[in-house]
């Protein structure tokens, strides 16, 4: 015959352990697919006469999402490396977003956000071919 307390004891270590690793094995869900569009806002202390437009379209595949990253200024493409490149988005679910960009010149932005609704906003940091890392702040909507 079971001892009452030996049951009472087991039921108070093992049901706080189950309930602790079901809230911590649920992530954030985000629908990314589709196409956003937004700014970069560059560092150029109030001398800027535009600020570069972005967009990105993304696709979800098994292993993550994947899309394309475009920058314009007006009617022109940004210059190197914001002129656009490939996107990767690893784990889709994480709390913090991270948005990886191959750039065609072979240079790389990490565009870091929070999603709420159909608007994402963070920082970006990229590093360039030639060495040099630059810091902006960004901001998407998402257009369909």
């Amino acid at each position: 015959m079971k001892k009452p307390w030996a049951v009472l004891l087991c039921t108070a270590l093992i049901l706080p352990l189950l309930g602790c690793s079901d809230v911590a094995s649920r992530r954030t869900s985000y629908n990314l697919t589709g196409v956003w569009f937004g700014a970069l806002y560059l560092g150029c202390a109030g001398h800027c006469f535009s600020q570069p437009e972005i967009s990105f379209t993304l696709f979800e595949q098994p292993a993550g999402i994947w899309g394309f990253y475009r920058c314009w200024i007006g009617r022109d493409d940004c210059p190197d490396p914001d002129f656009g490149g490939k996107v990767t988005i690893p784990d889709p679910q994480s709390k913090q977003l991270l948005i990886r960009v191959l750039m065609y010149d072979g240079s790389r932005c990490m565009f870091q956000g929070a999603l709420e609704g159909d608007e994402i906003a963070g920082a970006r940091t990229c590093y360039t071919s030639r060495g040099s890392i630059r810091n902006d702040w960004w901001h998407i909507r998402r257009a369909y």
